[in-house]
């Protein structure tokens, strides 16, 4: 019975794939672009994360590498920021959009690139529509070019580590950093210059901020959401009671036990995400099962009523 599933599994991931080929993949250009040498990579997921995140302006546009996670499991060849996938599985991505991308990318369970290096463009001071990770694509980077004046960057902030990033708890008025567009509290910083800062603490962060005076930031803006950290007390616990609203159709704060946390926390916030993944629609076992995932720090984004 288990190689029967797994023969019919087979049938049906070819079936799927040829099906995408067609959708998505055939146009007028078909596979007529310039013929390149493309190294190979493997790539596996963990913690369910790639750990890529990728740029791409518009079809037909080169899907290019613009950071990688410290957590990037790369069992076969190498991976460069500035790298352009060409080839996922064996099938040409070079004039599929960011949509075909990512709905391919999420099904897999291993990706095997085929990948060409390009320098990535120059920043300007406009945000740039960025891809998601590959482990979830339905969120998008913005891109932000910032540069400090006489009195620094001008924004405070809280480096999470944990796969999170780093939260921008307050923008100062009139600084570089308020000149900059798409760059807001709440929004959460995952690269610095190429530079993956998901993993890193706030000293790290700090530091890091301290040896330039320009940067490029790749971050998930808050749109309507405020992101809200939790820190764990000594009873390594978040204080946070939730219960279902069926009415919303998400989790709800019904208590708050602690005051550690970067903003205040209410009662009747709607929990909308759970370190970046959105929970809207998801059951309660669901959210508490990610929030217990995580370690010393958990960072919920809320709507309120």
């Amino acid at each position: 019975a288990a190689e029967k599933q797994r023969l019919e599994k087979e049938v049906a991931d070819k079936q799927r794939r040829s099906s995408f080929q067609k959708s998505n993949l055939v146009s007028p250009i078909g596979r007529k672009h310039e013929k390149v040498d493309l190294r190979k990579v493997v790539v596996l997921p963990k913690y369910g994360r790639y750990g890529l995140q990728i740029s791409s302006t518009s079809p037909n546009t080169p899907h290019q590498i613009c950071g990688i996670s410290e957590t990037c499991t790369i069992v076969a060849g190498h991976l460069d920021v500035g790298d352009c996938i060409v080839e996922v599985n064996g099938i040409d991505m070079s004039p599929s959009s960011h949509d075909a991308l990512m709905s391919f990318v999420k099904d897999q369970h291993k990706l095997e690139l085929g990948v060409v290096h390009k320098p990535l463009p120059k920043v300007e001071g406009r945000p740039e529509q960025m891809l998601g990770t590959m482990s979830d694509p339905f969120h998008e980077l913005v891109r932000v070019h910032v540069k400090k004046d006489s009195k620094g960057l001008g924004m405070e902030f809280l480096g999470l580590g944990n796969e999170i990033g780093v939260l921008v708890t307050n923008v100062i008025k009139g600084s570089a950093a308020s000149q900059c567009a798409g760059l807001a509290v709440s929004s959460v910083i995952q690269t610095i210059n190429g530079k993956s800062v998901m993993q890193s603490n706030h000293d790290a962060v700090r530091d890091m901020l301290m040896k330039s005076s320009e940067f490029v930031f790749s971050l998930r803006p808050p749109s309507s959401t405020e992101r809200i950290a939790l820190f764990e007390n000594a009873q390594s616990t978040f204080g946070v009671s939730l219960r279902y609203s069926i009415s919303k159709k998400c989790a709800q704060v019904l208590a708050v036990n602690t005051t550690n946390t970067s903003s205040t926390l209410r009662r009747g916030d709607l929990v909308v995400e759970v370190n970046l993944q959105n929970v809207e629609g998801k059951d309660l076992n669901y959210v508490k099962k990610l929030m217990h995932s995580s370690t010393s720090v958990c960072l919920l984004g809320i709507k309120r009523k």
